[in-house]
């Protein structure tokens, strides 16, 4: 999923890697820009979502009900809240983002649905057709991503809990919307995807590390 920005006077691709917590060569490969130190002002520049874009799959796609009730994709949005005492907390590695995925693995395992991937190295990347700009990629220090192998009333059930665990409201649960999560002073951005294209077979919480 992508996003236009218009281009400003001392804007370099850098900054603006920065700034939408994307990387350098997503956003050249998105624009196919042979030379990425050369943008020009007013033009736009396609932004890369640098959460799953091309997920990992495991297994069949479900079909029949759950198909029907798939949900379309919709414009990027945050919203902002603390977890409080007992909700997810940073730490380990990857700015802290993998830490913050620990809480939706208790509640996988407690539910005995296993996890079927988190990150990946650039051979990996390449062979599931993701990008260098996806969440499960090991390149992007600051984020991290799992995914849950789940289908039908069993991936429902999980996504509803992680997504009440780390207040995501249900109506945004595979929408692609991203949520700002503020644990101990730190922001989080998350991302969970459920019963959306490529993600039937599996429920996907994407973290990245915003500052």
């Amino acid at each position: 999923m992508t996003s236009l920005h218009s281009i400003q006077r001392g804007d370099t691709l850098g900054k603006l890697a920065q700034k939408f917590q994307t990387s350098v060569q997503a956003l050249a490969k998105a624009n196919n820009l042979k030379d990425p130190n050369l943008i020009i002002a007013g033009k736009s520049l396609r932004i890369p979502d640098g959460f799953d874009d091309r997920p990992f799959r495991v297994g069949s796609a479900s079909t029949g009900a759950s198909a029907g009730t798939s949900k379309a994709k919709t414009a990027d949005s945050t919203t902002e809240r603390s977890t409080g005492s007992g909700g997810p907390k940073p730490g380990k590695g990857w700015g802290g983002s993998e830490g913050m995925a620990d809480a939706a693995k208790k509640i996988a395992k407690e539910m005995g649905i296993p996890v079927t991937s988190q990150k990946r190295d650039a051979q990996k990347t390449k062979q599931v057709n993701s990008n260098k700009g996806s969440d499960h990629y090991t390149g992007n220090k600051k984020a991290f991503a799992v995914d849950f192998g789940a289908s039908g009333k069993q991936g429902d059930k999980l996504a509803k809990a992680i997504a009440k665990k780390y207040g995501i409201p249900e109506s945004s649960i595979g929408t692609y919307k991203k949520h700002t999560v503020e644990v101990d002073g730190k922001k989080y951005a998350l991302q969970l995807l459920w019963k959306v294209k490529g993600h039937f077979d599996h429920v996907h919480l994407g973290i990245r590390r915003l500052d």
